[in-house]
C-alpha cells in the first residue's frame, strides 16, 4: 500500500484535495439549505403577524406611516378653510392688502417680525381672545358701539404691543389701505368719525369673523336711513324707473321687505326699522351685503332693476353644518346681452369669495304699455318691420303701366333682398328676467358668543 502511495504520490495528492473540496462543498450546500429554511420560517411567521394585523379593528399604525397621515389630514384641513372662505369671506382681500401693506411699511425688527408672522387666522384668533376677555355682557349678535370700539382699541393694542411712532404709522397705513379694498366691495361710507357709529371699525371686525350687527333696532333704524339717504343722493341703485324708485322708502322696501307681507309683519309700516328684533339685525346686515353685491353686478351689466324680495323671514332660509343659505328673488329689465352679461357675472363672483346658485330663470317681452310707447324700441321694430311688409306688397308685377310704379318696385325689391335674412324683431328688445338665487354663506368660523 505504502508503495503503491510512494509510486503515485501525484494522484493521491489530487484525491486528496478532491475529498476536501467535497466535503468543504458539502457543509455549504447543507449550511445554505438551513438558511433558506430558516428564511422560510420567517417569512411565514410575518405572514402570519400581517394577517393578524389586518384582521384587527384598528390596526396598529407604524410611526413613518402615522407622520404622513397626520401631514396629510393638516394638508387636508387646510385646503378645506380655503375652500370654505369662497362662500361669503368677500374681505378676505381687503385684509390680505392690510397684511401686506403692513409688513411693507414695518420699521422695527420686533414689528416687523409681528407682520412677518401675521396671517388671517392669527387675527381671528386675537379676536376670538379679545372677544374672551370682554367677559359674558358683551353679545357679538347684537354688540353695542362702545363695546365695539372697546374690542377694536384692544386688538389693536395687541397688534402694537413692540411697535414703535413710525411703526404705529405703518398701522394707519396698512388700516387705510384695508378700508379702500373693502369701499370696493360695499356700498356703504366708510368715512365715518370714529366719534360716532363708525362702519371702519364694524367692517374690519367683520372681516376677522364678528357679524355685522347693531345692539337693537333703536341702533339700526338711524344707520340704515343714513345709509339709504346715502344711496338715494349717489344714484347707486339703476332702478328701471329711478324717478318714482329712487327714494329713501322704496329703498328701504327693497332692502328689507318681502313678497306678500301681512300688516301684522315687522316689515310692515314707515316705522319697521324701528321694530325689527334684535335676532334679525345680523341677518339683515348679511342680506343688505348681498344686495349691495347684486346691485353692483347690475351696474357693471348694464340692467335695471324692478324688484327685489326675499321670500320667508330674515333667517337663513337653510342652515347646514357652518353654511347658511339666503334665498332671494330679483327682477332686472335689460337687453339679452345684458341680461347674460348679469347671469354670467354672478357666476363669476367665486372669485371673489361669493357663491350664488340660480335655481330659477323666466325670460318675458315688456308690458304691453311699454308697446304702445311710440318712442319706445319695440314700436321702432314693429314700424320698421311694418315698412318691409308694405314694400312687399306694393312691389307690381314686370309690364306695368307705369314705369315711375316699376321703378319703384325695382327699388323696394333691392331694399328687400339687402335686409333678406336679418332679424327684424327682438334685435334691440328688452325684457324682464325673474332670478331665484341662492347665496351661500359659511358662519363656521364666525364668533356668535364670548367663548373661543
Amino acid at each position: 500500500m505504502s508503495e503503491f502511495i510512494k509510486k503515485n504520490m501525484p494522484l493521491v495528492v489530487v484525491l486528496g484535495a478532491t475529498a476536501l473540496i467535497a466535503l468543504v462543498l458539502i457543509f455549504m450546500v447543507v449550511m445554505q439549505y438551513q438558511t433558506i429554511n430558516e428564511k422560510m420560517l420567517s417569512i411565514d411567521t410575518i405572514n402570519g403577524q400581517i394577517n393578524a394585523i389586518t384582521a384587527q379593528t384598528n390596526p396598529r399604525v407604524v410611526k413613518e406611516n402615522a407622520v404622513r397621515i397626520k401631514e396629510d389630514a393638516a394638508a387636508l384641513e387646510q385646503k378645506t378653510k380655503e375652500q370654505q372662505r369662497v362662500f361669503g369671506c368677500f374681505l378676505d382681500s381687503a385684509v390680505n392688502v392690510f397684511i401686506e401693506t403692513l409688513r411693507k411699511e414695518a420699521v422695527s425688527d420686533d414689528f416687523k417680525k409681528v407682520a412677518g408672522e401675521m396671517t388671517l387666522k392669527s387675527l381671528h384668533d386675537i379676536l376670538a381672545d379679545k372677544v374672551q376677555d370682554m367677559g359674558k355682557d358683551f353679545k357679538p349678535e347684537n354688540p353695542g358701539q362702545d363695546d365695539l370700539k372697546k374690542l377694536y382699541a384692544a386688538i389693536e393694542d395687541e397688534i402694537l404691543a413692540s411697535a414703535n411712532e413710525q411703526d404705529k404709522a405703518a398701522y394707519k397705513k396698512a388700516f387705510a389701505a384695508f378700508l379702500a379694498e373693502a369701499g370696493k366691495v360695499t356700498l356703504e361710507d366708510l368715512n365715518h368719525a370714529k366719534d360716532e357709529y363708525s362702519a371702519q371699525i364694524a367692517v374690519f371686525l367683520q372681516a376677522l369673523g364678528l357679524p355685522r350687527s347693531f345692539e337693537n333696532a333703536l341702533k339700526f333704524a338711524p344707520y340704515f336711513s343714513k345709509y339709504a339717504l346715502g344711496l338715494v343722493a349717489g344714484k347707486e341703485i339703476p332702478f328701471a324707473n329711478m324717478e318714482m324708485d329712487n327714494n329713501e322708502t322704496r329703498i328701504t322696501t327693497f332692502f328689507t321687505g318681502r313678497r306678500g307681507f301681512s300688516g301684522d309683519d315687522e316689515d310692515a309700516g314707515e316705522a319697521a326699522l324701528n321694530k325689527i328684533s334684535n335676532k334679525n339685525i345680523p341677518y339683515i346686515m348679511t342680506r343688505i351685503q348681498i344686495y349691495e353685491n347684486l346691485i353692483q353686478n347690475m351696474k357693471d351689466s348694464g340692467v335695471k332693476l324692478v324688484s327685489l324680495y326675499r321670500k320667508g323671514s330674515y333667517l337663513p332660509d337653510a342652515e347646514d353644518n357652518g353654511y347658511s343659505t339666503f334665498s332671494t328673488e330679483v327682477e332686472v329689465r335689460g337687453s339679452l346681452p345684458q341680461i347674460r352679461d348679469f347671469a354670467n357675472r354672478l357666476h363669476q363672483e367665486y372669485k371673489n369669495n361669493r357663491v350664488y346658485l340660480v335655481t330659477y330663470l323666466n325670460l318675458s317681452c315688456d308690458n304691453a304699455a311699454e308697446l304702445k310707447d311710440s318712442k319706445s324700441e319695440h314700436s321702432k321694430e314693429i314700424a320698421n318691420t311694418m315698412s318691409y311688409v308694405k314694400l312687399l306688397t306694393s312691389t307690381t308685377a314686370d309690364g306695368s303701366n307705369s314705369e315711375e310704379q316699376a321703378m319703384q318696385a325695382q327699388k323696394n325689391k333691392d331694399i328687400i333682398n339687402d335686409n333678406w335674412g336679418a332679424a327684424l324683431i327682438g334685435v334691440n328688445d328688452e325684457v324682464y328676467a325673474v332670478f331665484h338665487i341662492n347665496y351661500i354663506v359659511f358662519t363656521g368660523d364666525q364668533i356668535t358668543n364670548a367663548k373661543k
